[in-house]
């Protein structure tokens, strides 16, 4: 059975905060990239996976959420019975508060920019490493 989901943190490459609910045997990295003023692109890995490997298989559903103070909120959820998918692209269109608003990103008048940053989920969490070789007692 698999793992429940577990939540980390990170910043992308313009320092916006993100809060993202994992399954721990199925992500390994989550990367955005934008473009610049000068419409140079620009990538960061936001979030990689603590765990050095997988401890369980992942489920055949797995289910991505990510969010941000500057009013991402996606979700992603993968019915992958086969467990072949690697890598999902996101493109989001960002929406930003509105000037002069107050609260919450959720509950401001909110604008759609032109920027759209592209969120690239990425699977391949290794499988955990053979166990070690018995000793021998007389060897030694």
């Amino acid at each position: 059975m698999p793992r429940k989901n577990k939540s980390g943190n990170g910043k992308d490459q313009k320092g916006v905060d993100y809060t993202i609910s994992y399954q721990p045997d199925w992500l390994r990295a989550l990367k955005s990239s934008r473009k610049d003023k000068k419409g140079k692109k620009g990538t960061a890995t936001i979030f990689q996976n603590p765990e050095a490997h997988r401890k369980e298989d992942p489920g055949k559903t797995v289910q991505t959420k990510v969010t941000s103070v500057e009013g991402v909120d996606f979700t992603v959820t993968v019915d992958d019975p086969n467990r072949a998918i690697k890598r999902i692209r996101v493109e989001y269109r960002v929406r930003k508060p509105a000037a002069g608003g107050s609260g919450t990103a959720k509950t401001m008048a909110v604008k759609t920019s032109n920027e759209v940053v592209v969120y690239t989920l990425d699977d391949d969490q290794p499988p955990p490493p053979p166990p070690p070789p018995p000793t021998d007692p007389d060897d030694g």
